[in-house]
């Protein structure tokens, strides 16, 4: 592998004037909240700040838009800021009003016109306000909620660079929204070997964009893990594939460090479909020992995938090639550390044109707790399927889950199912309500949620949004 070149940064000048996060009397940017690191995004009771990474501009790999839904009652509005990543471009804001139970998509190279990167920050006091991105470019389409905290670490378990080869493009996208620049150093870890970029700089208010493509070339899989050296940031990667065997665009957020325990709600094995699993142990000095644990809809045990993990690398698993998962069709996966060392976990898929399953590319985030609250917004692309995944994680609690659909009429409860301990179950969009629906799920018990979409053309996946407590695993009745 070459060495690492020098990084040229993309930056833009001005600062961010969104007015919940600027003191227009005394001229002076406030600091913007540290929320805990999760890897779930969380629509807090009293609002929350939705910081979105973003993508690209027209003709770029990934054109970004921010979708804000309105799950609430009453109409809101949103305040939004658009950051670009030239000198010559400002920071805009603006003000987005929604009906009850409406929706909205603010193409964001609208508001940035004529920039190859751009990224948001939307603030509001509603807690029934959710933020989604949603993504569009020459190999597909994606879409991946924003992220409602910052954070010192991230890590981001899978990407691919085989640019000639097989049109593999990894760029990570660095939103710093303070009013201070951030500095970071990145490791990674490649099948071709490991490599680091040193004090990256990530100007303030503006959003930095890393081709990964550029500095770790020709690798089959690589990890990247991002230590914010001063300041916080949020980040993102975005993956493209453009070639005879694979094409397709996924988005994720990446993961704030590391979790003991992990779920992958939207696993599944299907002719043409390979799913991949990354782990990545970001501690400095302590070998992580995994146990991956299938939950399938099946009264049949299966052992866990035993697995242990270096301080800075990721290991990976082509679960096609697993035996233990012949026969099993959709399941959830549980990646445990055993040692109680945070390892952070991601779920790539990618379906090949000569199987049976809609093409394209899709990626998952962990989910790092529970709740017994959560929204998803369905947007079953290409008029195709959606389905709503719940796993109840308890060993011994029954999680009763209702399902209810919100739109400009109001709450309609669709549904109420029970859900055994350590079982999962999935819902379609057209048992909830159609292909564009926003689904509130209320259990006994906390659960972890997941959504899958999949058209004609492309497909999507992701974690539902916690709008209830988070709940640690290990405090899980």
């Amino acid at each position: 592998m070459r060495t690492i070149r020098s990084l040229t940064i993309l930056f833009i000048s001005g600062t961010l004037v969104l007015a919940a996060l600027f003191d227009r009397s005394r001229g002076a940017a406030a600091v913007l909240p540290a929320v805990a690191a999760s890897s779930v995004s969380f629509a807090a009771p009293g609002g929350s700040t939705w910081f979105c990474p973003g993508g690209s501009g027209d003709n770029g790999p990934a054109r970004v838009g921010v979708e804000v839904v309105n799950a609430g009652s009453a109409s809101v509005e949103v305040g939004i800021t658009a950051m670009g990543s030239k000198p010559s471009s400002d920071p805009v804001t603006d003000t987005i009003a929604i009906g009850a139970g409406g929706r909205t998509v603010v193409p964001l190279e609208t508001m940035i016109p004529d920039d190859p990167w751009v990224g948001a920050v939307l603030e509001t006091g509603n807690p029934d306000v959710i933020v989604d991105q949603i993504f569009d470019g020459p190999t597909g389409t994606d879409r991946s909620p924003c992220i409602t905290r910052t954070a010192e670490s991230w890590v981001v378990p899978y990407g691919a660079t085989r640019i000639e080869s097989d049109g593999e493009q990894m760029v990570l996208l660095l939103l710093n929204p303070f009013p201070d620049d951030a500095v970071v150093d990145i490791d990674f870890d490649a099948d071709v070997g490991l490599d680091s970029l040193s004090g990256v700089v990530a100007p303030a208010n503006r959003v930095t964009a890393v081709d990964i493509t550029n500095e770790v070339t020709v690798a089959a899989r690589v990890s990247a893990i991002i230590d914010v050296v001063s300041g916080r940031l949020a980040v993102s990667r975005i993956q493209t594939y453009n070639s005879e065997v694979a094409r397709g665009l996924s988005v994720e957020a990446a993961s704030p460090g590391g979790s003991p325990v992990i779920y992958l709600p939207n696993v599944e094995l299907a002719d043409g479909r390979t799913d991949v699993l990354s782990i990545t142990n970001p501690s400095d000095d302590e070998i992580a020992q995994v146990d991956v644990e299938i939950v399938a809809e099946t009264d049949v045990p299966l052992d866990p995938i035993e697995l242990t993990i270096h301080p800075r690398r990721t290991v990976t698993v082509r679960l096609p090639d697993e035996p233990r998962l012949a026969g099993l069709d959709k399941f959830t996966l549980v990646v445990r550390s055993l040692s109680g060392v945070p390892v952070a976990a991601s779920l790539d898929s990618l379906v090949a044109p000569d199987g049976d399953a809609v093409v394209g590319a899709a990626a998952e985030t962990g989910a790092d707790v529970a709740s017994k609250d959560w929204l998803v917004p369905i947007e079953a692309t290409d008029t195709g399927r959606a389905d709503v995944v719940v796993v109840n994680p308890s060993v011994d609690a029954v999680a009763r889950v209702g399902f209810s659909v919100i739109g400009p009429g109001g709450t309609t409860r669709i549904s109420t199912v029970e859900l055994g301990p350590t079982r999962r179950t999935s819902v379609t969009a057209s048992e909830l309500g159609g292909s564009q629906a926003v689904v509130r799920i209320v259990a006994s018990s906390p659960v972890v949620v997941g959504i899958e979409a999949a058209g004609l053309t492309s497909r999507s996946m992701s974690l539902g949004i916690r709008t209830g407590p988070a709940v640690p695993f290990s405090e899980v009745p």
